[in-house]
């Protein structure tokens, strides 16, 4: 019998109602059990967190809820992070956007201290730390340097809190589209938003020496996440990640970005890229329509959330 697992996340919780709706939706119909929730937007924010815990009383199996570190979007809740934050024209202060963020100028004890806020309100709303099924990174700028990942890892061992895979899909060895080229949406964005800039730290080694970080101080997390339904969000390259578990039980966590397919115009919010709101749509269109639980029925592939997690959940058992 496998001991297949996937989790199923939506990203981006609490940042508007054109993604909210899409996740609450998903939610309701048991298409995401994991949703990644911001806690840096301020009165918003805590209103969604509120209404989500009452959603999932209601949702069709287990979903957990866990932090969306953001270090890039929305308001700072420390007082230190000079370097990337700004005031805007009404004197509030925010995160610089991603494409300005500058990886050599933060400190390990201002990020530490960061997470650790957000961690604190997170489970302030939720009745505890322990309440809290994951720490996730919003635009990953923490999974691209070493400094910046220490200090996430650190502040979610004390925790004691699962965490993303510090390892992509597309660095695992496993196949993500027909014929593996070495360009994809998700590299594509990636230079858009200026991480080009701390390249040296973003390498396959790279990732394993994060990876060898979170296991000594034994985090729990998936084997590895798919990054790559980002911008290509189709049913061929949901079923060739799928296929992928045929080779032998794994552990892995898909990662969409969703959006509501009714709102035609949504406003922008801060930082949240607005180019990518139609392939949104399409991440939300494909999800509701796949069928999803027959294909894991068929491939005994279990739903679960990051604190089902083991040490055995972040090796490729094969």
């Amino acid at each position: 019998m496998s001991s297949s697992k996937i989790i199923l996340t939506a990203d981006d919780y609490g940042a508007m109602p054109f993604i909210d709706v899409a996740i609450e939706e998903a939610v309701a119909n048991g298409k995401i059990n994991s949703v990644a929730t911001f806690v840096t937007y301020g009165k918003y924010n805590e209103d969604k967190i509120e209404h989500i815990k009452q959603l999932l009383k209601d949702a069709p199996g287990k979903v957990g809820v866990g932090l969306h570190f953001s270090l890039t979007a929305g308001q700072p809740l420390s007082d230190g992070l000079a370097p990337i934050v700004e005031t805007d024209e009404y004197g509030v202060k925010r995160f610089l956007e991603a494409q300005r963020f500058p990886f050599d100028l933060l400190s390990k004890e201002e990020v530490s201290r960061e997470l650790e806020l957000q961690i604190e309100k997170m489970a302030d709303h939720l009745g505890g730390a322990e309440k809290i099924d994951s720490i996730s990174n919003h635009h990953g700028v923490a999974y691209m340097d070493h400094e910046l990942f220490d200090a996430l890892s650190s502040v979610a061992a004390r925790y004691k809190i699962p965490i993303r895979s510090p390892l992509s899909w597309m660095q695992s060895g496993l196949k993500w589209k027909r014929i593996n080229l070495p360009s994809d949406a998700v590299i594509w964005e990636g230079f858009r938003l200026g991480f080009w800039r701390n390249l040296d730290e973003m390498t396959k080694k790279d990732m394993f020496v994060r990876v060898d970080l979170a296991k000594q101080r034994n985090l729990h997390f998936p084997f590895c996440t798919a990054d790559v339904i980002y911008g290509k969000p189709t049913e061929s390259r949901m079923l060739t990640l799928l296929e992928q578990y045929e080779g032998g039980p794994m552990t892995t966590e898909f990662m969409f970005h969703l959006g509501n397919p009714a709102e035609q115009a949504p406003p922008t919010v801060h930082g949240i890229n607005p180019s990518y709101f139609t392939k949104r749509k399409h991440e939300y269109d494909l999800l509701m329509k796949f069928p999803l639980d027959t294909q894991l029925m068929v491939r005994e592939i279990k739903k679960a959330v990051f604190r089902d997690m083991s040490a055995t959940d972040r090796e490729l058992n094969r």
